[in-house]
């Protein structure tokens, strides 16, 4: 997918195709899906006012879902995915914007309680991306054990994937200068590097 390959407006231009065949098949999951996914390409952008357009697009899609008449290609798009994909939108608008961090780190919170736990990836992605927000916001303590629970998630999975989206954490923790940031940006690195 070219947003995981650092190309966010060609997928964008996907998204947004992806939307058409969406609204002609009915789909509200499929739409709301879609437009999640197209909030996080307009947050990689840069483009604030369109992410959180399609952000609220993709709430308003949702609501109007029946579980019962989901495409069985969605039937993982519940609430709990919606919440992370909102989080994720807002993670990565949050990097400049400690009010959308805060909006994150609730969205993140929501979405960690919500969601099944075999959904290992999705929890892999929240942890990481709540430690990231939560030492943005200064809380070292508690952003360094979500990121050491986000690290025993993600050395399980082994996924090249996951382990790129622990960038941003990597980043967050070798910002500060304690022992267990520091310890927390090294344990990330050794990580990385192994892969």
């Amino acid at each position: 997918m070219p947003l995981d390959n650092g190309d966010p407006a060609e997928a964008l231009k996907l998204f947004q195709l992806g939307q058409i065949a969406a609204q002609d098949s009915s789909s509200a999951a499929a739409l709301a899906l879609l437009h999640a996914d197209a909030g996080l390409a307009y947050a990689h952008l840069a483009d604030q006012r369109q992410a959180l357009a399609a952000l609220r697009r993709a709430e308003d899609e949702y609501a109007h879902v029946d579980a019962d008449d989901n495409p069985e290609f969605v039937s993982f798009f519940d609430r709990g995915a919606l919440d992370t994909n909102v989080a994720r939108v807002l993670s990565a608008l949050g990097r400049t914007n400690s009010k959308h961090r805060h909006d994150a780190i609730i969205r993140l919170d929501q979405a960690l309680t919500e969601a099944p736990a075999s959904r290992v990836r999705q929890r892999a992605f929240n942890l990481a991306w709540l430690a990231t927000c939560t030492l943005a916001e200064g809380d070292l303590p508690n952003g360094t054990r979500i990121g050491a629970d986000a690290l025993d998630v993600v050395r399980d999975l082994r996924s090249t994937r996951i382990l790129d989206h622990l960038e941003p954490l990597h980043v967050q923790a070798r910002r500060h200068s304690t022992s267990d940031t520091d310890q927390l940006a090294h344990e990330i690195g050794l990580l990385r590097s192994a892969a």
